[in-house]
């Protein structure tokens, strides 16, 4: 359950990981440079605009979370299901799609074994807290 929680409460923290890193990358250039880069947009943005988004459903999620709600294992199953969609699907394809064709080939095994241990992830956590007893008992109120 600690671990839930940390992975929503950290969500945030992520976010500005990435933003910075991403800064970084576009070489010290203004934000308005980076926005203007297109090329750049397409891979970075995304992981931008699914950090952003999951670091905003972790803060809503915590308190609740913290408060033993019990709509929270629903929810919970949601967020699972959006991180895997925006940080294991979309991020992984947008990056595979501006390789260049040479290394495309070489890059699918890697993008394939990512999203099935993302997939895999994913499913494990859902079950978690679709079936768990301690969840069951955790959130009642």
């Amino acid at each position: 359950m600690w671990l839930a929680l940390l992975m929503l409460a950290g969500q945030p923290v992520l976010f500005f990981s990435v933003a910075t890193t991403a800064q970084q990358a576009a070489s010290g250039a203004g934000w308005r440079d980076i926005w203007a880069n297109m090329d750049w947009l397409s891979a970075t943005g995304y992981e931008l605009l699914g950090s952003g988004v999951l670091a905003l459903y972790g803060l809503i999620l915590t308190p609740a979370y913290l408060m033993r709600r019990r709509w929270i294992p629903r929810q919970m199953q949601y967020f699972l299901v959006c991180n895997l969609v925006l940080r294991g699907v979309l991020v992984a394809v947008s990056r595979a799609m501006m390789l260049p064709p040479g290394q495309l080939e070489t890059a699918v095994p890697n993008l394939m074994g990512s999203l099935l241990s993302g997939l895999l992830m994913t499913g494990v956590w859902m079950f978690y807290f679709a079936k768990s007893n301690d969840v069951k008992q955790t959130f009642v109120t």
